[in-house]
């Protein structure tokens, strides 16, 4: 990443792959690797906001929650961008599904039916949760989110179903 990064601009997709390198190898320099770099470099606001929110899903599918809050953090501070509250909602509920956190994944969905009038949680962050509680191989929980969906009315995505038949192979 030291050395890609000076050869000029690079692709959301190298991001990615790049982001995912660092935190799998250094997450303790995550931020200040990429966020620096941004502050660094002169690009326009909906450049950065695509690179910040790229940076928040990579560390949440890593099952990171602390450092999707120091992107969203950093982001806001040392970049002036603020990402989008649904956004950095559903990043804190995949990272701490991911890391199997079924306590904290509960307060965030309780808060959620908390802020809006029908009390219900939305199907995209329902999905969020499943494929987090898959990650970290907690496939009961999974279900329960699934069991969630159905009994809000919503339609099971079959790639949910293709991930949980998965997940349960490897249990």
């Amino acid at each position: 990443w030291r050395s890609h990064k000076r050869t000029g601009p690079i692709s959301g997709q190298e991001l990615q792959h790049w982001a995912g390198r660092v935190i799998a190898t250094e997450p303790e320099s995550f931020v200040e690797e990429f966020i620096g770099h941004f502050a660094e470099t002169s690009l326009p606001d909906d450049v950065l906001l695509d690179g910040v929110s790229t940076l928040m899903d990579v560390a949440a599918q890593a099952g990171q929650p602390q450092i999707v809050e120091a992107v969203t953090e950093a982001a806001k501070e040392r970049l002036s961008v603020v990402v989008d509250k649904g956004r950095v909602h559903r990043s804190r509920l995949r990272a701490h599904a991911a890391c199997g956190s079924e306590r904290r994944v509960e307060e965030l969905l309780r808060q959620e039916r908390e802020q809006v009038a029908d009390g219900t949680v939305t199907v995209r962050s329902l999905a969020v949760v499943v494929k987090g509680y898959l990650k970290a191989g907690k496939t009961q929980a999974a279900i329960s989110q699934l069991q969630e969906m159905v009994r809000l009315g919503h339609k099971i995505p079959s790639r949910a179903i293709s991930e949980l038949f998965a997940a349960a192979a490897k249990a």
